[in-house]
């Protein structure tokens, strides 16, 4: 392990958001990433998108500063706990909201602090603070987005919200546009799962792209799945029902960590992946009783390492330091699905 002192060890990645496609002055997408020391950048491709060098286009933790109205001394000063609130540890970037004046499309950041609270920003063509609300009693660990709606003079989304204590929240984001005024505000609908002190791995939303169907959510904690299927769209005046399914897969004890899930496009299926190399498939249709329907791991296992190694001329099975043949393992680190449901990406090794 590294026990240098925090304050002199290299900082490193380990949260990420993409943008959306199409939000004014940016070359292709952009990406925010957090930092284990908070710093949390709003990064920009200077060339053609995805062959050129990136570079920092925006500082939001300077941003978050001058909110609370810190100064560099009172940051010194301050005891650790006042200082929860600068210290970013989640992060997401919503879909694009598609106004009546094209230029002026944008979208919503939102970050979570280890002090429970969500700091949302509009971005067009630079981040402005709009909103700060307590989520959580504990750190806010995860966040996620729905698509945005429209209903005359508003625009409304639901944000996911996970923390540390085990706690899953779902908020109805509301903007209201007026003469030019915004008024947004963060509307508490519904609490998922239980406050076990259970950190969920995994917040896995689905909207329909053709916005038939309101989305679907899966809470992902070790080996238990917690599903909420809204009943209406954000932004309908109606109260949510508590509706939540849970589902426990087949998982030897102490569970395996649970490193992505990806819906499939119609929402019927959640792929589910673990660290140790496992996959399943398991089925929500509408209405029915969710089921697993495939254990698909040694189907991924197959096709990832069969794949790799014939191409290299490879034989699956190696030799230790001590020349006893055993059989690569795969391990996952994290896996997710592509916006249409099309395709999933694994990362392992």
């Amino acid at each position: 392990p590294d026990i240098r002192p925090v304050d002199v060890m290299w900082d490193s990645f380990f949260a990420a958001s993409w943008s959306p496609i199409g939000l004014p002055n940016a070359n292709g997408c952009l990406i925010i990433a957090v930092t284990l020391l908070s710093r949390v950048y709003i990064y920009s491709s200077i060339g053609p998108f995805g062959t050129s060098d990136w570079i920092v286009i925006q500082d939001l933790a300077e941003l978050i500063k001058k909110f609370y109205n810190f100064s560099a001394e009172q940051i010194q000063k301050s005891p650790k706990e006042t200082l929860d609130k600068l210290d970013v540890k989640a992060t997401s970037w919503s879909p694009k909201i598609y106004l009546p004046i094209k230029e002026e499309n944008n979208s919503v950041i939102a970050v979570g602090t280890k002090n429970g609270s969500v700091i949302l920003f509009s971005y067009n063509v630079t981040a402005e603070i709009i909103l700060e609300f307590q989520a959580h009693d504990s750190w806010v660990s995860a966040l996620t987005w729905s698509e945005w709606y429209t209903y005359d003079d508003k625009y409304a989304a639901f944000l996911v919200t996970g923390s540390t204590d085990g706690s899953v929240y779902v908020w109805e984001i509301v903007m209201t546009i007026q003469q030019n005024n915004t008024l947004i505000v963060a509307l508490p609908k519904l609490s998922i799962g239980d406050k076990d002190n259970r950190d969920p791995s995994i917040l896995a939303l689905h909207d329909d792209s053709r916005k038939e169907k309101p989305p679907k959510l899966a809470v992902m904690k070790g080996c238990r799945i917690w599903t909420w299927f809204a009943t209406d769209f954000p932004g309908v005046q109606s109260e949510m029902e508590n509706s939540v399914v849970i589902v426990d897969l087949p998982f030897a004890k102490p569970s395996p960590i649970t490193k992505g899930a990806a819906w499939s496009m119609d929402a019927q299926d959640l792929n589910v992946y673990t660290a140790d190399g496992k996959s399943w498939i398991v089925n929500f249709e509408y209405g029915a009783t969710p089921n697993l329907i495939e254990d698909r791991s040694e189907y991924i296992s197959r096709m990832i390492f069969h794949g790799q190694y014939n191409e290299t001329g490879e034989d699956e099975e190696k030799e230790d330091e001590s020349g006893n043949a055993f059989e690569k393992e795969l391990m996952i680190f994290g896996a997710g699905g592509s916006a249409n449901g099309l395709f999933e990406t694994i990362c392992y090794t």
